[in-house]
C-alpha cells in the first residue's frame, strides 16, 4: 500500500502524525510525506520560506519514522505550487492508494468544515482520501 501524507507547516500537522503512527501498517506499506509552498514571487522571502518549511517537514518526518516499525520507509519531498494541485498531481504521479490531509476548517472565515484544499482533494482525487479533522482546542494560543 502507499500513503501519501500531505502536510502543512502549522501546529496542527502533528495530529496527522500522531493519526498515522498510532496505526499499524502492514510491511509492504510505503509512505510519503509532502508539504507545499506556494511561491510569492519575492525570490529571497521565497528562499527564506522554503528552507524553512523543508526544515519543519524533515523534523515531522523524523518524528514519523521514529514510530513507525523499523522497517517502515518515509520518502519526503516539499513542492512548490498551489496546494490542492500539487498534492492531487502528486497522489496521481506517485499513484498512491490512499491519501491523508487534515482540515481545520478555514474557508477564509473559521468554520466548522471542511476547509477548500481538503474538499478540492476528496472531489478530485484518484485514490481513496482520508481526512483528518484538526483540533483547535489542542494547541495553547495565547
Amino acid at each position: 500500500m502507499r500513503i501519501l501524507i500531505a502536510i502543512d507547516s502549522s501546529p496542527f500537522a502533528n495530529e496527522i502524525i500522531d493519526e498515522v503512527s498510532g496505526r499499524s501498517w502492514s510491511q509492504d506499506t510505503l509512505f510519503r510525506v509532502i508539504g507545499v509552498v506556494k511561491p510569492t514571487g519575492s525570490w529571497d522571502a521565497d528562499q527564506e520560506f522554503i528552507h524553512q518549511a523543508r526544515t519543519i517537514l524533515n523534523e515531522r518526518v523524523k518524528t514519523l519514522s521514529s514510530k513507525l516499525a523499523e522497517h517502515q520507509k518515509v520518502q519526503t519531498d516539499l513542492l512548490e505550487g498551489d496546494s490542492a494541485e500539487m498534492i492531487l498531481e502528486e497522489a496521481t504521479n506517485w499513484r498512491a492508494d490512499l491519501l491523508m490531509l487534515g482540515s481545520h476548517g478555514d474557508t477564509g472565515v473559521r468554520k466548522e468544515r471542511l476547509g477548500s484544499v481538503a474538499a478540492a482533494i476528496v472531489n478530485r482525487a484518484p485514490c481513496s482520501v482520508e481526512v483528518v479533522k484538526l483540533h483547535r482546542k489542542s494547541l495553547q494560543l495565547k
